[in-house]
């Protein structure tokens, strides 16, 4: 895999971001989430990253850091992206972000299409709320503690 850029999300990458959700829409995202997704693009969100190579943008995600606790937000990898370790090179970069910052809680709420991804990484399943993001479309939070080293 060649080495991945991470650019700050600004207003005029709106339509790359919404073109990755209308990749993943509807087996990853529901149909409904768009116009939540469309809303937290225009508040111009801090710590939100297009994900690229040399000249291509192949994923997004962000990032909430409030003291130690932590969430990640709007994950997405173009479909034909997927299985490259985009998301886990993605993972990587934000555990690492977390422990600069010394937090010690993540949690994040996906689908029953990516729980078995972030089961990985460590996170476990605390609650499902079916069709909680639209019909067919299970919400699932997950958690997951971080050990704070010396």
């Amino acid at each position: 895999m060649a080495p991945l850029t991470y650019t700050v999300y600004q207003k005029r990458h709106r339509h790359l971001c919404m073109a990755l959700f209308e990749q993943n829409c509807p087996q990853y995202f529901a149909v409904e989430e768009r116009g939540d997704y469309a809303q937290f693009l225009d508040s111009a969100p801090e710590n939100y990253w297009l994900v690229g190579g040399a000249n291509d943008c192949v994923a997004c995600y962000g990032l909430t850091i409030q003291g130690s606790d932590a969430s990640i937000n709007w994950i997405m990898v173009d479909p034909t992206a997927h299985r490259r370790g985009i998301g886990s090179a993605m993972i990587a970069r934000a555990f690492s972000i977390f422990t600069d910052h010394g937090v010690t809680h993540l949690k994040l709420a996906t689908s029953q299409h990516a729980v078995r991804f972030f089961a990985r990484f460590g996170l476990t399943e605390t609650s499902r709320t079916l069709n909680g993001w639209g019909l067919g479309m299970h919400r699932i939070d997950m958690e997951m503690a971080f050990r704070v080293s010396c």
